[in-house]
């Protein structure tokens, strides 16, 4: 192997030991929610499901400035 390769190779492991990625997969009982501005509302899913479960107003619509 040459010098570069193994370098890189040792880069490489490395970052595969130090990554702080990580995820998990959605429990019965997760909740998502999202903003939306323009509406101003919330919207509530269940990742398990994929499925709307509600939108929660809050309050007037922002007008538009532009």
């Amino acid at each position: 192997m040459t010098r570069t390769r193994l370098v890189a190779a040792a880069f490489l492991a490395a970052t595969a030991l130090t990554s702080t990625e990580a995820f998990a997969l959605p429990q019965e009982g997760d909740r998502v929610y999202t903003a939306d501005q323009n509406s101003n509302t919330v919207t509530v899913i269940d990742p398990v499901k994929n499925e709307t479960l509600g939108q929660i107003k809050l309050g007037a619509t922002r007008g538009r400035t532009c």
